[in-house]
């Protein structure tokens, strides 16, 4: 999927942050709850949202794949 970039908004109604991608109108937001950044340090939800905007581009998907799967994110699997 290309896109031409991500748009972050605050829902104040709903109480989470939407982030949608530019020039893809009929996708749904994808949305981060209030609630769920609650239980949180700052440190953590940053890169908890950073994790989730980064893999929304396909390419970082692709660098990053063998990370994703680990038990702790930072050491990718062993091969055999």
């Amino acid at each position: 999927m290309t896109s031409k970039g991500i748009q972050f908004e605050y829902d104040a109604e709903n109480e989470c942050l939407l982030v949608r991608y530019l020039g893809k109108p009929m996708l749904r937001p994808y949305k981060i709850q209030n609630e769920t950044l609650k239980s949180m340090t700052f440190a953590e939800a940053a890169a908890f949202i950073g994790e989730k905007v980064l893999l929304m581009y396909p390419v970082y998907e692709e660098i990053f794949k063998d990370y994703l799967w680990t038990e702790n994110g930072t050491v990718p699997p062993k091969k055999t």
